[in-house]
């Protein structure tokens, strides 16, 4: 029994100096998590020295739930994927990570907010899907924190000030632009009004999209027919024609584009905004109106 505390307290010794050793090269990475309007939010904390992670994740679609997790990483794969993410972005500087979009398409996948510090100072960086395969797992493995191998247990959600540390990051990511070059999302009201869906639309990424001047539009007029358009400030790089058709009954919207229908349920309509999701994966996708449509709507 003796020999086997020994080795046994050996074994640990031997994991702990491994730790020690081992070149983490940041003092904490912090992650805020948004699916674009699709009701989920998420956020998470992980200090590398004490070796605590906080992770709390959010849901909206039909009542606010939060389950909040604290623990230690147990699986040295997790701490990897930390380590790696932070060697990535150190190759971009503070701000917005984008990529160039083809022609016609926008977006409405996740966005996620990572901030970390290390000796040169705090880094934080805003970025989607497909900028590269690291960043791309990094998104995924957030999303499934909670249902990973790591030592957790259940805390409260007060631990996390989530308004704030979304205030938070905002505030760092507008500093980094000049003013003016985002577009802010406009005020949507709740419940569904179906006299307000003609009009010219812009679809919307995030609470703060990228480019002012550079998104895409939809037109839907009077007789079902509607417009995709790629907009860079008054030009348009690209439009497509379809029909668009809606069914009161159950507030579903139907696209049809090159012979092909896309069925929406559609959750919210006002003045200002319109909002759908999709029946596969459950995404709403959030649209704002434009004000060559919004006099015409507000009379």
């Amino acid at each position: 029994m003796l020999r086997f505390s020994i080795l046994s307290l050996f074994l640990l010794l031997l994991v702990g100096c491994g730790r020690k050793n081992r070149n983490i090269g940041f003092e904490y990475i912090k992650v805020i998590y948004s699916c674009n309007g699709s009701g989920l939010d998420g956020y998470a904390y992980f200090d590398p020295v004490k070796d605590s992670l906080i992770c709390q994740m959010t849901f909206t679609q039909n009542s606010v739930s939060h389950k909040t997790l604290t623990g230690r990483i147990a699986n040295s794969n997790l701490l990897d994927t930390f380590i790696n993410t932070v060697r990535t972005l150190k190759q971009f500087k503070n701000g917005s990570i984008t990529i160039p979009m083809n022609e016609g398409d926008f977006c409405c996948g996740p966005s996620i907010y990572t901030e970390f510090k290390d000796a040169q100072g705090i880094h934080f960086y805003s970025y989607d899907l497909e900028i590269n395969d690291t960043l791309d797992q990094f998104i995924h493995f957030i999303e499934n924190l909670q249902r990973l191998n790591w030592s957790l247990r259940e805390s409260k959600n007060e631990l996390v000030n989530f308004e704030g540390e979304l205030k938070s990051a905002n505030s760092k990511m507008l500093s980094t632009f000049k003013k003016g070059t985002f577009y802010f999302a406009l005020p949507c009201s709740t419940g569904i009004d179906f006299t307000k869906l003609n009009g010219s639309w812009r679809f919307v990424a995030d609470s703060i999209s990228r480019a002012k001047d550079e998104y895409s539009k939809l037109t839907i007029r009077k007789n079902g027919t509607c417009i995709f358009e790629r907009m860079l400030q008054d030009s348009v790089l690209k439009r497509d024609h379809g029909m668009v058709s809606l069914n009161t009954a159950d507030s579903s919207l139907v696209f049809t584009e090159n012979g092909k229908k896309y069925r929406y349920k559609l959750t919210q309509l006002c003045a200002n905004c319109l909002q759908y999701q999709t029946e596969k994966t459950g995404t709403i996708i959030r649209l704002d109106r434009l004000p060559e449509t919004k006099a015409f709507v507000d009379k």
